[in-house]
């Protein structure tokens, strides 16, 4: 949700020949990681891992954090994040070039992801770079 990452689902009946491009269908359902336009080779370990838990989420952000960036974090893949007290928000100010920050009641929600949607927004139209 606050990433670069897109997921989606390729209809194997109506989109069949698009699918033939990333994988052979015979194999279907498959997981497929495309950066750049090309496809990300996975690896023995991923499609153990992934089989062994299919659909689960954590199983499938580990995937995507270790074929996509060098940061084991759980907020590897993240554009944006949340932090709480001085000496986090301390932290974030020394590790981004660019920090847009905000100040919301933790307990409010709706107003914090409000607030992480109007920056992620900023960085996807390239008006603040990553």
């Amino acid at each position: 949700r606050w990433s670069h990452v897109v997921c989606g689902a390729v209809d194997m009946v109506d989109d069949k020949a698009y699918a033939q491009r990333y994988i052979d269908p015979k194999t279907a359902p498959a997981h497929i990681v495309v950066r750049g336009g090309e496809p990300v080779a996975i690896q023995k370990r991923h499609l153990e891992r992934l089989m062994a838990k299919p659909g689960d989420k954590d199983t499938i952000l580990w995937h995507l954090r270790d074929l996509l960036t060098s940061d084991p974090s759980p907020n590897a893949l993240d554009i944006s994040l949340e932090v709480g007290g001085a000496e986090a928000f301390a932290r974030a100010l020394r590790s981004y070039r660019v920090v847009i920050a905000g100040a919301v009641d933790r307990d409010d929600e709706e107003s914090r992801d409000a607030f992480r949607a109007a920056a992620q927004r900023l960085v996807f139209s390239g008006e603040v770079p990553m």
